[in-house]
């Protein structure tokens, strides 16, 4: 089983990305978007379940809040 990462650069692209392949009937397909502000104000009904969301308002946020960037640094 092969793994890979692609940068969609942006949750619309991400979004429609995720259709095509889901359309197409692609297995195995995961995509991950900053929170924004979903968790205050969901824009999208519907949420597949193969999207997921980051726990906090962006990445950066969440690598700052994790103890994972202690070790990093260290």
């Amino acid at each position: 089983t092969r793994c890979r990462t692609q940068i969609a650069f942006g949750k619309p692209l991400v979004l429609q990305t995720l259709a095509v392949l889901q359309a197409r009937g692609t297995a195995g397909v995961l995509a991950i978007v900053d929170a924004d502000f979903e968790h205050i104000i969901p824009t999208h009904e519907g949420t597949p379940n193969n999207l997921l969301h980051t726990d906090h308002h962006d990445a950066e946020c969440m690598m700052f809040s994790s103890a994972a960037l202690d070790t990093v640094l260290g």
